[in-house]
């Protein structure tokens, strides 16, 4: 939320209102992928298939991860 000082209203500077764009410029690399991603058919609750959706979401956001890790080292 923004601050008013002396009837000005000045840009969030702490909080919740600064982290708000840190946090989708974080977060949009992410909710690319899985927003990409090209998922098989959810099976039974418990099945072999489900096993394998959430294997493919965790390898895509871990290669994701690494790939950025990697570009921020140089």
């Amino acid at each position: 939320m923004a601050k008013i000082i002396s009837g000005f209203r000045l840009p969030p500077t702490t909080g919740e209102g600064a982290s708000t764009d840190t946090y989708i410029r974080g977060f949009r690399p992410y909710w690319r992928i899985l927003r990409d991603l090209e998922l098989p058919v959810r099976g039974p609750r418990g099945s072999a298939a489900n096993r394998k959706r959430a294997r493919m979401v965790q390898d895509a956001l871990h290669a994701e991860k690494v790939r950025r890790e990697k570009r921020k080292r140089g």
